[in-house]
Order: structure tokens, then sequence, then C-alpha cells
């Protein structure tokens, strides 16, 4: 019987026992699972069956994830080994504990000035050094970009997605054509609609929608079909930035712009300028704005708040915690927000009713970065919203 993403779990490949499901991409499941032989959690990517015929994409796939592992810098997620068993092949990685910076931006829209800046400076590194070693990404994409604790960043999936031209579509945002698969359309460059090979000014562009989509909240180029999106990356200007975040200036939507050129030699010829020429517009945008992190407070339904103080605050049913909530739902030791002076994210401390940001349960003992107007319930009653004084 051919397994499937529901049944895949508590399966066995060779030492690895897999635990529970995390995503899907247009090559393959990724599951968690745990290492029985070292004792520890990986994340475990298991190519499609559908694809697994292939021989031309198996190779590919193999080749690729050699390439991946050759790349040895902090923010790109480490390949241990890869696998076959039955039929099912397979790469074994690092797992990584955090939020990807896509479920953050649907979270939070468009990200504090100070906060993109410091996201881009880590993925500027990576692309830098794996263009250096000839290695393109040709996936970049808020889903493929971890952000953990302290928004340390680490890039996934790093030259296992090979794109290239495509000349039908089959209505699917993440295509494959034949048995190439050419990228996630919402953030390849035009060239590769034009027939034009991926190179790392194609990864600059990616990199470049990324950074416009995290300083607006969306996409240049959203479109409804996949001829829509390819039509606006090849022939269309992008949305004015201006219009969408008033805060930035006419000279951080050049940058991104230039990012954004239809033309590759026009576009920053590497991804440690781009970063470079946007942080000392950025920090100019943001000379007068309040470091996001600063005057913070937790402002309850009934109107009463709690000042955000560096360091941890527990918040907790009794007088023990910094933050006390009288109710019953909320447990003794219920959560704990720290606040570094940079970032601040919530733990839950392994409540009985359940900790949530902005309506998603939140695993215990892990980590979730937190931002303005973040709204967190305690249990299913009680909720407070992280807010900003404007003094």
């Amino acid at each position: 019987m051919e397994k499937t993403e529901s049944n895949l779990v508590g399966l066995m490949l060779d030492q690895y026992e897999i635990s529970s499901f995390i995503g899907k991409g247009g090559m393959g499941e990724v599951y968690k699972a745990r290492d029985t032989a070292l004792n520890r959690d990986v994340a475990i990517k298991v190519i499609t069956s559908k694809l697994a015929c292939e021989a031309a994409l198996i190779k590919r796939f193999k080749r690729e994830a050699h390439m991946a592992a050759s790349l040895e810098h902090s923010n790109i997620i480490p390949i241990y080994t890869i696998g076959m068993q039955d039929t099912m092949h397979y790469i074994v990685m690092r797992y990584v504990n955090g939020e990807t910076l896509r479920n953050l931006i649907n979270c939070t829209g468009h990200l504090p000035l100070k906060r993109i800046v410091e996201i881009l400076r880590q993925l500027a590194e990576a692309l830098s050094y794996a263009h250096s070693k000839n290695i393109i990404h040709r996936d970049i994409k808020p889903s493929n970009i971890m952000i953990g604790h302290n928004d340390f960043v680490t890039l996934m999936d790093f030259g296992i997605s090979k794109p290239s031209q495509c000349n039908s579509f089959d209505g699917s945002m993440d295509a494959t054509c034949a048995d190439i698969l050419v990228g996630t359309f919402e953030y390849m460059a035009p060239e590769q609609f034009t027939g034009g090979p991926a190179t790392s000014s194609s990864d600059i562009y990616a990199l470049g929608v990324v950074v416009y989509e995290m300083l607006a909240g969306r996409v240049p180029f959203p479109g409804l079909t996949p001829v829509a999106v390819s039509h606006g990356h090849v022939y269309e200007q992008p949305p004015s930035l201006l219009n969408l975040n008033p805060q930035l200036s006419a000279e951080t939507e050049q940058i991104v712009l230039q990012c954004l050129n239809k033309h590759p030699d026009q576009r920053y010829q590497n991804a440690s300028e781009f970063y470079s020429a946007l942080k000392a517009t950025i920090m100019m945008d943001g000379a007068t704005e309040p470091a996001w992190t600063d005057n913070l407070k937790l402002v309850l339904d009934d109107g009463q708040f709690y000042k955000i103080k560096p360091g941890v605050m527990k918040i907790g049913r009794t007088d023990e915690n910094e933050i006390m909530v009288n109710d019953q739902g909320v447990s003794r030791y219920h959560a704990e927000i720290r606040h570094n002076g940079s970032s601040l994210e919530i733990i839950d401390l392994g409540s009985t009713n359940g900790t949530f940001v902005n309506g998603q349960q939140l695993t215990a003992h892990i980590p979730r970065q937190l931002s303005r107007d973040s709204k967190i319930c305690l249990g299913m009653k009680i909720c407070m919203i992280v807010k900003q004084d404007d003094a």
C-alpha cells in the first residue's frame, strides 16, 4: 500500500522514527522524527511517491542534496544524510525550533524596520556564502526561512529544487513541469519565466520579493493564477511601497525596486551589497521611530495592563508571578514573557488549558516570537494584547 502523509507517522526509516507531519513542498513531505541511534530530533524530507519513479529526478535529488550538505554556515540548515527505504528516498536535516517567516508575516503583517534589518543581515550572509561556493538556492521564500530564538535565521531547502523553463502552467503556484521543479511563482525572477537559467541574480530577486513582503505585508504580484503572477513579474512594476507602508522613504523603495529590476545585470550583484544599502536607508527611516520593544505593555480585555520589563516575567494564577491572573482557567505557572531589549517572546510552561498567540496554540516550552498587537490567550477565556505606548 502506498504510504501517505497520514500513515508515515510512526514509521521507522532506518534509525529514524517519524513522530509528526511538518509540511509539504513541491518535491516532498517534511516530518519531525527521532534519531534513535543518536537520541536527537531531526527533520526528514521524503520525496513524494509520484516523483519517486522518475530516475532523472532521483539523480538530481541526490546531487543537489550532496551540494547542500557541502555548505557549512550557521544560517544554513545542516544536512546530515540521505537514504532510501523500500521506494522512499529521504534527506535527514537538523530539526529547527521556531516558526517560519511565512507564519510570522501572516500573523503580524509587515514587520518592524529594525527586525527586517536583522533578518536580512543573516539571509544576506547565508546567500553570499552559498554564492561564493557557486551554489544557488533557487527557491527563496518565507516558508523556507525559519525564525528561531532571538530572531536567529535558518535558511532551508538549499539547492533541493532546480528551476527551469516551463511552458505551461497547471494552476499550481508550486509547479512541476515534466520532472523539473520550477519553484514558487510569487518569488521567481522574470528570466525564469522567459527561458533563462536561474542564477545568483535570481536569488537576489527572490530575496527582494521577501524584503518587499516584510515591508508591505504582501508580495508585489499576488495574482489568482500562475499566469497572472508570471505576467506581473515579467511585465509589470510592483505596487508602490510608499502607499503600502507610509513610514518608508523613497530611497528605501528605490533600493527594493533595484533588487526587483527585470534585468539581472541591473540588480544588486550580491546579497551583502543589497543588505548594506537597505540597512542605511531603513535606519534613517526608523531614526525617529521608537524601537518596537520600547514601552510595551500587556492590555487585558477589561483594560487592566502590565508593563513589560526587560528580563523574564512569569504569568500565572498566584502572586508568585510577575503578572498574576486570578482565574481558575489559568495555571499556577502558566507562561512567561522574555524581553531581551530587541525581541519579545512567550513560552507556555506546560499549562493545563494552553497558551494561544493569534489563535494558534503554542507547543509547551517552545518559544514563540511576539510583535506589536499580538493577541495572547491563556486558555480560552483570558486574553491580552501586546501594545506600545505612544509616549
